[in-house]
């Protein structure tokens, strides 16, 4: 972003005296062009950026001739501008998208320009250039953006946008005297307290009847994340048989690349009895039938919990390379957790639980569980997978202060005042 103002350029500070120049600031790095206009530094007013009123000199000249010089240097930049003002910023975002290394980023961008083009669409526009782009089409953009999805996403989109068009400056492709977004505020909204399930809640999800076997499809997967050290929702469905081995669930973290071993305990084991028993052999228990999926050319690649098609995502390879997913597979993948989410709020709303629930629930409910059974941070910090104690730290400061108020209360309950 760059910004032009006028300031005293005072090169000792002890003379206490100093020439007005124009300050051009870019990227941290400022260049000056001098107005010649000397003064002492009382003179000079840093706040308004200007002379100040005096009966020692004629302030008013002084000012115009600033202001001059100012228009001059702001106007030799507008000319840089207009002279680039056919650059096509959709052109150039896409150009930044084919740059990118990663796939998962590239899909991501992506997006983003897609909606862009979406905005374009509404607004009737067939292209968007760099020109076009001030602070009232960024305001446009953020309320079409609005209408579409939540704030926190448009801020994001908005900040990837922001970013693009900073990468235009950076490559000279074009400048801006103001920078359109010199005036947005891009906040994301506050985030909400992180949701996680009490053990009563927790069981009442367990125990809830469900007719729809839907609804039965995603309770088990919930509840498979939960007891499975709190698996993210992203692991959970590309999980396929062939990460299961020997009693253990084996698989990396798509967020983190970390490597986690998770023992197939039994709960696991009866969540995933339904799944497994059209495959069970006579005389065949439920963790032999797992084991031989895990094997089975024919079967071990498949996804477990149906999530996602076998053919449809084949271009997923078994080590969860999405590099071949393309940006409608990448977006119906998307969909995937949405539709999950939806369904876990029927679940959510038929057992009689208040707190509202999505597939994350899962994640901040395992840990919170392990807290509130007095497990040591170090514990709950392998068993999320984190890679220090100090996010699990930051992942939990809610939680524990909810307990420590619990022992305050326990303590001041015990004395009389």
């Amino acid at each position: 972003m760059r910004t032009i103002q006028s300031v005293l350029y005072e090169r000792n500070k002890k003379d206490k005296a100093g020439i007005v120049k124009i300050r051009i600031t870019e990227d941290g790095k400022s260049s000056y062009i001098s107005t010649g206009v000397k003064l002492q530094t009382k003179q000079w007013n840093a706040r308004t950026c200007q002379v100040k009123e005096s009966d020692e000199l004629d302030y008013e000249q002084l000012n115009r001739i600033i202001e001059d010089k100012l228009k001059e240097v702001i106007a030799s930049f507008t000319e840089n501008i207009i002279a680039k003002k056919e650059t096509s910023f959709t052109g150039f975002f896409q150009k930044v998208i084919d740059r990118q290394t990663n796939h998962g980023t590239k899909i991501k961008y992506s997006v983003i320009l897609a909606k862009v083009e979406a905005y374009l669409a509404y607004s009737k526009k067939k292209d968007l250039t760099f020109r076009e782009i001030t602070e009232d089409t960024v305001y446009d953009m953020r309320n079409f953006f609005l209408k579409k999805m939540e704030n926190n996403t448009a801020t994001h989109y908005l900040k990837v946008i922001n970013g693009v068009i900073k990468k235009a400056i950076k490559a000279n492709v074009h400048n801006y005297v103001r920078h359109p977004f010199e005036g947005v505020e891009l906040k994301k909204s506050n985030k909400s307290v992180p949701k996680s399930l009490t053990a009563e809640q927790l069981q009442k999800i367990i125990d809830v009847k469900l007719d729809d076997a839907r609804l039965e499809k995603y309770r088990r997967a919930f509840l498979f994340q939960v007891f499975c050290q709190g698996m993210r929702v992203s692991d959970l469905k590309v999980l396929r048989w062939n990460n299961f081995s020997d009693n253990r669930i084996e698989y990396t973290m798509l967020k983190t690349k970390k490597q986690m071993s998770v023992q197939l305990n039994d709960n696991l084991v009866q969540i995933l009895t339904p799944l497994v028993e059209s495959y069970q052999k006579k005389d065949e228990s439920i963790r032999e039938t797992i084991d031989r999926l895990s094997t089975s050319k024919k079967y071990k690649t498949n996804f477990v919990f149906g999530f996602l098609d076998n053919e449809e995502f084949s271009c997923i390879n078994e080590k969860n390379d999405f590099s071949k997913l393309g940006k409608e597979l990448y977006i119906r993948l998307n969909k995937k957790s949405i539709v999950y989410n939806r369904n876990l709020k029927v679940i959510q709303s038929l057992a009689g639980v208040k707190t509202n629930i999505s597939s994350h629930t899962a994640r901040h409910s395992y840990a919170s569980l392990l807290l509130d059974s007095d497990v040591n941070l170090y514990t709950i910090s392998q068993g999320l997978g984190h890679s220090s104690v100090m996010i699990t730290q930051h992942y939990l400061s809610n939680f524990r202060s909810h307990k420590l108020d619990a022992v305050n209360s326990g303590l001041v309950d015990r004395f009389r005042m």
